[in-house]
């Protein structure tokens, strides 16, 4: 098509429109656009690290947080209301977006699960958001089929654009001898993939007629023998073997394989999908037997099989305790009996309310003293600090009387030890504080059955491993030293053991030591970390170290002495 004055006129309106209807949308993706290219511009290096976290946090969701409430605000009266709401939750969400940041070297792994739950929320709203009123879920259906549709075409081009932009780049190399900077590579991509891609998905959302189209669509011959010939005998085969080793089970009256969990799952996901992909098909004049029968009986083809899902989840829970996954697989349990016995009474004619309620679900559970992350913490905290208080250990224990209460503990109390190291994972050593002392490291240790024999499996302790030497014992800079740095574990480079010799770089400065002194750098009753090398000091805050496994990984700072002085 040639590109002429009736075209230009076109795209312009279509600009218009677009910033009309999707303005705040439009903005996060200019912001993010224009923050990508000066973080790429400065080579990451940013003089503050948290502001390259908030920004790649906060702005993408901001956007898709405004392209929900925008979508939703074009169906209701009040229009007044709906911005309100909208300027609410963008405040709030920048306000928690704010605190994570603020947070963010104390954020543990379980503080992790209410940001997930929150962005998946976000992603999920923009498909049904707009559709709660609704009294049939057609217009759902058609409305998400496109978006999705949209978004993977758009991405698809901002690909090939990249791709073209990049081949281009290297063509002037390859040809002319002019070498592209890598930057030029990344900003190319960054504009194609967070501006381009997203103002093609815009332009593609379906609005108005369209977007509440409640007409019956007819699925294509192509797109039924897809699902009917491809997707639904594979979720055959799933149930085939659930329920053929559901027999062998019952048969030898075992209990469930913890496999089991993750195959309904997958199950559970597949007779979703295929509900959803041939959900208009129920409400169509021409609807045959096997289409009637495949949206009836399906969800109560995977009950009994859910109820193979629950014995391996208790069969967890009673041998090895809660845990957070585990809650949550436990809740994703109990919503998919609700679900399918709510589609078989329904007869699968509404779906908007599934991803709705698992949303929701999701969130309330990551949320407040009730979240999955709270009980398990208060329980587990509780169990352990009963058993050691029976036990008369003097709190919080060394590394000598944790070993030593470790070593002491009968097989069927081994869960205790484990439940100690779980909560320093998840949860980071401060929350075990007044239990085991923070420069403890804990290791799980475990009973395992192989064949007939019991053996007693544990992670053997390192030479050396020590943590928050410096929270405990900060230092001043000492005499004769006049620089220093901070260093982390991805900054020692070259580490290097042969024989009973260790080896390490360290800010340009090598280092080199008998295995037997390194570990002797260590002074247990000062509880000081240090290693001094011509004129240089190392001052350790965590180190793990194991000669015999060739383990060194330690952070803290470094002084050095000008010697020209």
């Amino acid at each position: 098509m040639v590109m002429n004055k009736e075209s230009i006129v076109k795209f312009g309106e279509k600009s218009v429109a677009l910033c009309k209807r999707f303005p705040l949308a439009l903005a996060f993706i200019v912001m993010l656009t224009i923050f990508i290219l000066v973080l790429i511009q400065t080579g990451w290096e940013y003089p503050e690290e948290k502001i390259v976290f908030f920004g790649l946090l906060y702005l993408p969701t901001a956007a898709l947080m405004a392209l929900s409430f925008h979508l939703l605000n074009e169906e209701v009266r009040h229009k007044l209301r709906g911005d309100v709401m909208e300027a609410l939750v963008l405040v709030g969400w920048l306000a928690y977006c704010g605190y994570l940041t603020n947070h963010l070297e104390e954020l543990e792994i379980a503080d992790w699960y209410l940001p997930v739950a929150c962005i998946f929320c976000i992603v999920v709203s923009i498909f049904t958001l707009s559709f709660y009123y609704q009294k049939s879920d057609v217009p759902f259906w058609r409305f998400s089929m496109k978006l999705f549709a949209s978004a993977v075409i758009a991405w698809i081009i901002g690909l090939l654009l990249t791709g073209g932009i990049a081949l281009l780049f290297e063509s002037f190399r390859q040809l002319f001898g002019w070498a592209v900077p890598e930057e030029a590579y990344a900003s190319a991509a960054t504009l194609c993939l967070t501006f381009i891609a997203p103002i093609l998905f815009l332009l593609r959302i379906p609005k108005g007629q369209d977007k509440q189209d409640n007409s019956v669509p007819n699925l294509s011959k192509f797109y039924k023998g897809v699902i009917y010939f491809l997707f639904v005998p594979l979720l055959m085969c799933y149930l085939i073997t659930l329920y053929l080793y559901a027999v062998i089970i019952l048969i030898r009256w075992e209990l469930p394989n913890g496999w089991v969990s993750w195959l309904t799952s997958f199950l559970m996901f597949g007779m979703l999908s295929v509900i959803f992909m041939v959900y208009p098909q129920q409400f169509h004049p021409n609807k045959n037997d096997f289409e009637r029968l495949l949206m009836r009986w399906l969800p109560i083809m995977v009950i009994p099989l859910l109820v193979l899902m629950s014995i391996g989840i208790y069969r967890r829970i009673t041998d090895y305790g809660i845990s957070i996954d585990r809650l949550y697989l436990l809740l994703f349990n109990v919503w998919c009996y609700v679900v399918c016995f709510t589609l078989f009474v329904i007869n699968s004619r509404r779906i908007w309310w599934i991803p709705a309620s698992f949303c929701l679900l999701f969130f309330l559970t990551s949320i407040g003293p009730w979240s999955f992350t709270s009980i398990t913490k208060r329980i587990m905290l509780q169990e352990i600090e009963e058993a050691l208080t029976s036990s008369g250990e003097k709190l919080p224990m060394n590394k000598e009387a944790y070993r030593a209460w470790v070593d002491a503990l009968p097989e069927s109390k081994i869960h205790l030890n484990n439940k100690l190291d779980y909560l320093s994972d998840n949860y980071g050593n401060s929350v075990r504080g007044h239990l085991v002392a923070d420069s403890v490291w804990t290791y799980h240790k475990s009973i395992k059955d192989v064949g007939d024999v019991t053996t007693e499996t544990e992670e053997v302790p390192y030479d050396v491993e020590v943590s928050g030497l410096l929270k405990e014992h900060p230092i001043s800079i000492p005499q004769g030293y006049d620089e220093l740095a901070y260093f982390e574990m991805g900054d020692i480079d070259n580490v290097v053991f042969q024989r009973d010799s260790l080896t390490f770089t360290l800010k340009s400065h090598t280092f080199s030591m008998p295995c037997s002194e390194f570990a002797s750098c260590l002074d247990k009753q000062k509880q000081i970390f240090t290693i001094q090398d011509d004129g240089f000091l190392i001052v350790a805050n965590d180190v793990l170290y194991d000669c015999k496994r060739e383990i060194l990984q330690f952070n803290g700072i470094i002084f050095k002495k000008n010697l020209n002085k």
